[in-house]
């Protein structure tokens, strides 16, 4: 059977699937023990987070959990299946493992709408800058 030419087949040690953003005030929590790990970065493929205390002693590679994402003091979505890929140190990669369409619109949603803020306050320091400059211009 001949390969479809229209298939794309990505490897499995590829460094990036996705576009990763930060936002800052974003939390998982973990279950089922509930504790609660800062995120370093999210994308639509998976997230780190920081284990500063080494508190999650069970996050090994390849080990399975579900996690919630916190925004400030509301929770965004519930139930994301993950796997651990790496740890280094005080930070875990996690990558969703079987999200539902839901799970999966909307953290694509998620991800646009972090994107979208972070233009935003580019455009608005690059139109500050320009309105006053740090250096005097010659005329």
């Amino acid at each position: 059977m001949a390969a479809d030419p229209l298939s794309v087949i990505y490897p499995q040690h590829a460094q990036r699937a996705a576009f990763r953003v930060v936002c800052p005030g974003l939390r998982a929590e973990l279950h089922p023990d509930g504790e609660f790990y800062l995120i370093k970065d999210l994308s639509a493929c998976g997230l780190a987070i920081l284990d500063k205390q080494a508190r999650a002693q069970a996050l090994v590679p390849g080990a399975k959990a579900s996690i919630s994402i916190w925004y400030k003091d509301r929770k965004a979505i519930h139930g994301l299946p993950v796997e651990v890929i790496r740890r280094n140190g005080d930070l875990v990669a996690l990558r969703y493992d079987g999200l539902t369409l839901r799970q999966e619109s909307f953290l694509d949603k998620l991800v646009l709408e972090i994107q979208k803020r972070e233009i935003d306050r580019r455009k608005q320091a690059g139109s500050q800058k320009r309105e006053h400059p740090t250096h005097p211009q010659k005329t």
